[in-house]
């Protein structure tokens, strides 16, 4: 993994997910073959998954269900 995304390993995996996906679709990031399907732009639900993670545990209770 470049060393640019060393700090993207510390995050929720969904904005893991998101930010190599990211960076791989725009080309700022040259990803290695294996994580080459992080390209897909389905990936983008990722970016979902994250927000209603986030959301989830803000709201008390709902974080159990």
């Amino acid at each position: 993994m470049p060393w640019e995304l060393d700090w993207v390993v510390g995050l929720i995996i969904y904005a893991t997910m998101l930010i190599l996906d990211l960076s791989g679709m725009t080309g700022h990031v040259s990803l290695p073959g294996e994580l080459e399907v992080l390209q897909n732009p389905l990936v983008i639900a990722a970016g979902l998954m994250y927000g209603v993670e986030f959301f989830a545990d803000k709201i008390p209770g709902f974080d159990s269900i």
